[in-house]
């Protein structure tokens, strides 16, 4: 693979060009670290060939697009029902709808594992609640979902028990839905806890022990369903990654978030491209508006919240979750064929990319990015030194971890 790297004044050129993307100084992105280190060139590359066609894009245009969906995802007849070829939960558990245990109001399990709402047309709100489980002590805690709510909403909780016996309250992960401009993170601080956007963050010493609670809200014929939920902490230590070997790559299609159909809001748009690059690569394609319009936060007025972008690529039907990884877990995934969204400082307000492999030139090591951020005129995918990304991604405060999407298909 023939490089060339590019010199400082060049790099910073460059990342000056750029618009930023990503969450504010207030979120969970705040905190960032200067791009001044020199930076690999972009590889000159054209887009991939579509790998096919999504399954909605095959059928009648007079097929609702709930009814166009439904058939898509009747045909991936493995989604979440087999066993996984990997683990790649290093620093999260996966849990099944089938696996829940706890109370039910007005909610079951179906037939396909999954939680939904009991029949009955006045029904309108269903509740699972979880019993107490122990996850580990924790300073933050990521809960990711994969679910389908069509016009309908999911709304995921989480409660703590202290290290003096008391409970906090509950705390929202935020409103979801698969409806435009419904889907809204629920900020919130209090004496036990703070919710900042997508980030649950204890303020007491933590037993290990909580609660979840899953609400379901109907709105109209369609009920939600919701498959799993993916708990997450920087200290959880599920796993282990194993050996890798010193170079793999991916072959993923390359967008800009800067093209002109992203309109002008296109330069936060960072990790929704980076959601429709990884689905394209699985196989089912669609625009990056679209995919920013389904991962739009309405408090947080912006496209980068982290369970909402997995959360799009789970409704689409594909086990996707957030982690905590270092660079030997994104590894490890990337040599067994798995993209992994990163969420990083490459820009002042944060950006997410997309990892699509690792490879050494000239003795220095580096990762291969479909980085969203180039100009929509010469769409390339970017090598950055994995010395130099760490630096951006890896967070002291997440235990020298960094926030990653896991895409890792259907089972």
């Amino acid at each position: 693979m023939k490089k060339r790297i590019l010199s400082l004044m060049l790099a910073l050129l460059m990342m000056s060009f750029m618009a930023s993307c990503g969450k504010d100084e207030n979120s969970s992105e705040a905190g960032t670290k200067s791009a001044s280190e020199e930076i690999s060139s972009v590889n000159s590359a054209e887009a991939s060939e579509d790998k096919s066609e999504a399954a909605s894009e095959e059928k009648s245009e007079e097929v609702s697009e709930e009814e166009e969906f439904m058939a898509y995802k009747e045909d991936k007849s493995g989604y979440l029902k087999g066993e996984q070829t990997e683990n790649l939960n290093f620093n999260s558990k996966t849990i099944k709808a089938l696996d829940f245990k706890g109370t039910f109001k007005d909610a079951h399990i179906d037939e396909n594992g999954r939680l939904v709402m009991d029949d009955g047309d006045d029904l309108y709100f269903a509740l699972f609640e979880s019993d107490v489980m122990n996850v580990g002590e924790f300073s933050s805690m990521l809960i990711s979902w994969n679910a389908n709510a069509g016009d309908g909403k999911v709304q995921v909780y989480v409660s703590y028990e202290a290290e003096d016996g008391t409970w906090s309250d509950y705390f929202t992960f935020g409103v979801w839905s698969d409806k435009k401009n419904v889907s809204t993170s629920k900020s919130k601080s209090d004496d036990y806890a703070k919710m900042n956007v997508d980030t649950f963050s204890p303020k007491k010493q933590t037993t290990g022990n909580i609660k979840f609670k899953i609400n379901l809200l109907r709105n109209g014929k369609y009920r939600p369903v919701l498959e799993n939920i993916t708990i997450a902490t920087p200290e959880m230590k599920s796993a282990t990654p194993g050996k890798y070997p010193e170079e793999a790559i991916i072959d993923v299609p390359m967008r800009s978030q800067h093209a002109p159909e992203n309109g002008s809001r296109g330069n936060v748009m960072c990790s929704a491209t980076t959601v429709a690059m990884a689905l394209e690569h699985l196989g089912f394609k669609q625009s990056t508006y679209d995919t920013a319009m389904g991962t739009y936060d309405v408090e947080y007025d912006g496209y980068g919240n982290w369970l909402f972008s997995v959360a799009e690529a789970g409704s689409k039907g594909y086990y996707t979750f957030c982690d905590f990884y270092n660079e030997d877990m994104m590894k490890y995934a990337l040599s067994k064929g798995y993209t992994i969204g990163c969420s990083t400082m490459l820009t002042q307000a944060g950006h997410v990319v997309l990892v699509t492999g690792y490879t050494v030139i000239d003795g220095v090591e580096y990762y291969v990015v479909n980085d969203p951020n180039v100009n929509s005129s010469k769409v390339e995918v970017t090598n950055y030194t994995c010395e130099y990304f760490n630096s951006v991604w890896l967070k002291s405060n997440f235990n020298n971890l960094g926030v990653v999407y896991v895409f890792q298909g259907q089972y």
